[in-house]
């Protein structure tokens, strides 16, 4: 599909940060549920590219793994590291903690904001998850600081039947992004990848956007 290939999507949407926040708690065992986040988070680093900035989180009951602590210029060799790390990871264990997980998103916000690895241009947070946690009225407080602050928009997954709804669209609503919910055996990666169109359609390009691409054939590095 070429519009899972990183020059469509950045053509699209001009530059931005990404954050994929994951579950990897026990409960997805079941139905086949890592297997397809794993390759979710795997089809989402192919709608980025240089000028995008990203990186990866894995939460349960605390933080799993991270793939880094900044956001990072998403080149052909990050991309290409970035999913072997994926690959590497183990993606079912452990309880279900939501505000870790947040927290920690807008913390390698933060500090990439302050260490100038950004794209200076619009953020999203693609938060995935089938489990069930906690999230009080403070915590909500926090990611509306946070987000307007950052300028940050959610994306939120609801994936199977046990997975906290309520949570996900509101995380979602509080920040003008968009709540999916996802059942089981779902299309989970071309769900996720469609968010690059919210941007697309009719926000606002913070500079002009141009974008490298290889060609299908030859293999060709070329510009637009």
């Amino acid at each position: 599909d070429p519009r899972l290939r990183p020059w469509y999507a950045a053509g699209s949407t001009g530059p931005k940060d990404v954050v994929i926040v994951v579950d990897v708690s026990g409960s997805m065992q079941k139905n086949g549920r890592a297997d397809l986040a794993q390759q979710a988070t795997l089809t989402l680093l192919d709608t980025l590219e240089w000028k995008d900035y990203a990186t990866i989180i894995l939460f349960n009951s605390g933080i799993y793994a991270k793939y880094s602590s900044i956001l990072v210029s998403v080149d052909d060799c990050t991309r290409a590291k970035m999913k072997e790390w994926v690959l590497e990871q183990m993606w079912a264990d452990g309880g279900t903690n939501f505000q870790v997980a947040v927290n920690e998103a807008f913390d390698v916000i933060a500090q990439s904001v302050k260490m100038g690895n950004t794209s200076m241009c619009q953020k999203a947070i693609l938060f995935l998850t089938d489990g069930n946690s906690e999230f009080m009225v403070e915590d909500y407080d926090k990611v509306q600081t946070s987000s307007e602050r950052y300028d940050v928009t959610f994306f939120t997954y609801a994936l199977g039947t046990g997975a906290n709804a309520e949570v996900c669209k509101n995380l979602a609503c509080q920040t003008g992004g968009v709540f999916y919910p996802v059942p089981d055996g779902g299309d989970l990666s071309h769900i996720m990848s469609q968010y690059y169109a919210f941007f697309a359609a009719g926000q606002e390009k913070c500079t002009s956007s141009f974008t490298s691409y290889d060609d299908i054939v030859t293999g060709t590095r070329l510009w637009p």
